[in-house]
């Protein structure tokens, strides 16, 4: 199973998110057998992204789970560019977005940005100009 969680820090209400989300997730994730489940993050703290280090988790106010069939019914390349088509997508509506999944790796080289230890927050300058835009 291809699975990917991303956590998500914006001012929207949970029904605008769920709007936003679904229309990122239409226009990202072409492909069948994949799906979501948008929640509220019951973690959240706020004020969390100014604690240090910064946690990603206790920082944002929602998070989705993305799941696909089992393994070997879903052309895995295709999964990983749709996610980060999606996180690019999120980043320029959103205030905060990284993933948590088996291939961090690949988010941070083709989005940008991805949390690691070592680089906790996202690049100072994040606009939409310094983003790569989604692939087909």
């Amino acid at each position: 199973m291809n699975y990917c969680k991303i956590y998500i820090d914006t001012e929207l209400t949970e029904e605008q998110l769920e709007k936003v989300f679904a229309l990122g997730f239409n226009e990202c994730v072409s492909m069948t057998g994949v799906e979501y489940t948008l929640f509220s993050n019951d973690i959240y703290i706020k004020g969390a992204d100014k604690i240090l280090p910064p946690r990603l988790v206790e920082r944002s106010r929602y998070y989705a789970e993305i799941d696909s069939e089992p393994e070997g019914a879903l052309d895995e390349s295709n999964f990983h560019r749709s996610i980060a088509n999606l996180i690019i997508w999120l980043r320029q509506k959103c205030d905060f977005v990284v993933a948590s999944c088996d291939f961090e790796d690949y988010i941070a080289e083709t989005t940008g940005w991805n949390w690691t230890p070592e680089q906790p927050t996202p690049p100072s300058v994040l606009s939409t100009d310094h983003l790569p835009h989604p692939q087909a």
